[in-house]
């Protein structure tokens, strides 16, 4: 999957949701199974599962993270939003620090 692009939230929960059930349901099989060569079938697919959970909530991730940095504010759009006798409040403020 491409991280450059935006996740469908609903898609991943639900992809997320499918591979953790496949997971619990390979790990019930492994716990049951005697066959050597069937245990190591299982084996593998349980890390498939694993590996796609982990994709699947880093994909979540970064899609809230990248959602998150969409909405930021920039500094100009906050000082125009103060009232013009707190401006200058603030202007003193900052230069005290300095």
């Amino acid at each position: 999957m491409n991280p450059n692009y935006d996740v469908n939230p609903n898609f991943s929960t639900k992809a997320l949701d499918i591979w953790t059930e496949k997971l619990s349901y390979f790990e019930s099989e492994l716990s049951l199974e005697s066959d050597a060569e069937k245990k190591f079938k299982l084996t593998k697919k349980i890390e498939e599962c694993e590996h796609n959970i982990n994709r699947i909530k880093q994909n979540i991730l970064d899609t809230r993270v990248n959602n998150l940095e969409s909405f930021s504010v920039s500094k100009d759009i906050i000082i125009g939003s103060i009232p013009f006798w707190k401006k200058e409040e603030n202007i003193f403020a900052s230069n005290a620090r300095e």
